[in-house]
């Protein structure tokens, strides 16, 4: 179908030759989807370690987490710019990310966080493999901003599902883009996001 471009349209399945990677909407490891995507992707791990246009390699991150302890994490994987601009192509007025975990946990993060370097001059990775893990599922590794930066926390498992949004579009999620004024322990868990009022923002696919 045509549709004209500044017309938000909600995201259906695309066409073929629409979409990148090896998988399906059922049988993906991971999926990239939003309305922020230029084209939305589903792999399995192996073929996101394969994806055209990958640049995966081996990066050192520090961290310090909640109780003050600290250390450094070899990490295999590759940058989130790399995977968003790249291999999928984000619009012009994509501005917010969400990441979903195994378990349901959400996270909803101002995408350009994902452009941002730390003290180290490295971005936010996409991680198969953190030190000897041996998981195969993909984390979101945040380097620190500062030395004082507790950076661990921030760290996301398992992660199942990428969303790129242009928030405008998806008025549902515009409180929770702000969760992080409220305190770095706020709507932890999926059981204090319900309590706090936030419905899953699945329905925002729909």
């Amino acid at each position: 179908g045509s549709s004209t471009p500044d017309t938000p349209v909600t995201p259906n399945p695309p066409a073929d030759g629409d979409t990148v990677g090896d998988a399906t909407a059922e049988t993906a490891d991971i999926s990239f989807v939003g309305n922020g995507f230029v084209k939305e992707g589903y792999f399995s791990i192996k073929g996101l370690k394969n994806a055209e246009g990958l640049e995966k390699g081996e990066f050192k991150f520090s961290w310090m987490n909640k109780a003050g302890t600290t250390g450094t994490s070899t990490v295999e994987g590759a940058s989130m710019k790399n995977i968003l601009k790249d291999i999928h192509g984000i619009t012009d007025k994509a501005n917010t990310i969400v990441f979903t975990s195994s378990d349901g946990f959400q996270k909803v993060l101002p995408l350009d966080d994902m452009f941002t370097k730390d003290k180290d001059g490295q971005r936010p990775v996409l991680a198969w493999k953190v030190d000897d893990s041996k998981e195969d599922t993909p984390m979101l590794i945040i380097g620190q901003a500062d030395v004082n930066d507790v950076n661990k926390s921030k760290w996301i498992k398992s992660i199942v599902k990428v969303q790129v949004l242009e928030t405008e579009v998806a008025g549902e999620l515009d409180p929770m883009i702000h969760q992080d004024k409220l305190g770095s322990d706020y709507l932890d868990n999926k059981e204090e996001l319900k309590a706090a009022g936030f419905d899953t923002i699945e329905k925002i696919e729909k």
